[in-house]
């Protein structure tokens, strides 16, 4: 046993991290890392299933709140942002009294889409390019062209953009892509809200944003980032000198789920502190925000992932690095930058999504009927799992392509 890792017990009332700092000394301590029960078999049509993605799509994605963007890029009444990258063609807007809207993106009159831009840009109203039907910024039709003549049976008054539920929290503007449900997004993140509270989310700014085009499935690239097996074999040349091996504790907290893997720092000192910047300097957190937002907390800076479908086998991701406040000079900004490179291009990109395409590729040769995650990739169980539930309660059963656990000598 390593008698340098004694358990020491954090204050309470401090979001939960110190708690798993200390449950992670007390694991560390034992010398052995947490494992699962026993290994787990995934059929490999759940990564390519189309029957499985398209209910994933309308279950998952349809029916739980995403984090579209930072609520610092539409500061401003009349900023306006296209976002297309749902399957739904989304237009945010922050309205006149200050109030973020979000509407599909189509005028009421022929379906022509309303706003084109790309990126974020300013409106006192929104006109569509093709007949020039005008809306406020809250979605209500203010004028018709030669509505007396050619529409004398339209009220104004009737017709509005359809609108989409959405909501500020935690610096994000999360949105529902069902009309008729009612956004609880206090209910969605449950006891994570008061970690993203802990760690000051709402107070980072945004730094850096990178799209990545992977050819996998969402699920395929959303493995990775919930073992730690990989760690000190995949990045052995880029993170492995920074974490220890394997030292990963899980928490699922309603639909979602929270790691943290533990950092070199914390098996030098052994010490368990109660501030988040001392938790961040030896735990790395992963939260899944079910079920396409990914929060990766590391001492510096925060990546904030959005997973978003294109197919089966085709996920578009978007990386956004955040830090505490905003680059005071030169140094700091190139430091940041030189992080963000390194992170995303050699880690993130190179590494984990390079993995995650050749893993799709070799799914289709039939070389594997299933995959296997090991004990010590016990996060692949728990996120499939919730997967399957989810579908289930939604009215899909995955039937053959559920995971099931590999019976001993199987």
């Amino acid at each position: 046993m390593n008698t340098r890792f004694q358990p020491l017990f954090a204050p309470e009332g401090t979001g939960g991290q110190p708690d798993q700092l200390r449950r992670m000394v007390e694991q560390m301590a034992t010398g052995q890392p947490a494992v699962d029960e026993s290994e787990y078999l995934l059929p490999v049509g759940r990564y390519w299933d189309v029957d499985m993605h398209r209910a994933e799509m309308d279950i998952l994605y349809r029916r739980h709140p995403q984090a579209l963007c930072r609520t610092s890029i539409l500061a401003q009444s009349g900023s306006c942002l296209v976002h297309d990258l749902t399957g739904m063609p989304i237009l945010l807007v922050r309205d006149k009294a200050g109030d973020i809207r979000a509407f599909l993106n189509v005028c009421r009159h022929r379906g022509m889409r309303l706003v084109e831009e790309e990126g974020v840009c300013r409106k006192s109203t929104l006109v569509c390019p093709y007949h020039n039907w005008m809306y406020g910024l809250d979605g209500k039709l203010v004028d018709v062209p030669k509505r007396e003549l050619g529409f004398p049976n339209i009220r104004i008054d009737d017709i509005e953009l359809a609108e989409l539920p959405c909501q500020e929290a935690h610096g994000f503007i999360w949105v529902l892509l069902d009309r008729e449900a009612k956004l609880d997004l206090s209910a969605n993140l449950g006891e994570i809200g008061a970690d993203l509270d802990w760690f000051d989310l709402k107070g980072h700014v945004q730094f850096a944003q990178a799209t990545s085009e992977v050819p996998a499935n969402w699920k395929m690239i959303l493995d990775g980032f919930f073992e730690g097996y990989h760690v000190q074999r995949l990045h052995k040349a880029t993170l492995a000198p920074f974490f220890t091996d394997d030292d990963v504790v899980f928490d699922q907290l309603g639909l979602n789920v929270r790691t943290a893997i533990a950092r070199q720092r914390l098996a030098d000192s052994g010490d368990v502190v109660d501030s988040p910047e001392g938790v961040r300097e030896r735990l790395t957190f992963t939260y899944w925000l079910f079920p396409g937002t990914l929060l990766v907390v590391s001492p510096d800076y925060i990546n904030a992932f959005t997973f978003h479908p294109q197919g089966p086998d085709h996920t578009t991701v978007i990386d956004t690095m955040l830090v505490a406040h905003a680059p005071q000079n030169d140094e700091e900004a190139g430091r940041w930058q030189r992080s963000f490179d390194l992170i995303h291009y050699n880690v993130f990109e190179k590494e984990d999504f390079g993995t995650a395409a050749k893993e799709q590729m070799g799914l289709r040769s039939g070389a594997n009927e299933h995959l296997i995650a090991g004990r010590f990739e016990r996060g692949l169980r728990i996120t499939h799992s919730q997967i399957d539930d989810v579908l289930r309660a939604g009215g899909f059963d995955p039937g053959d392509l559920a995971g099931r656990q590999l019976a001993e000598g199987g």
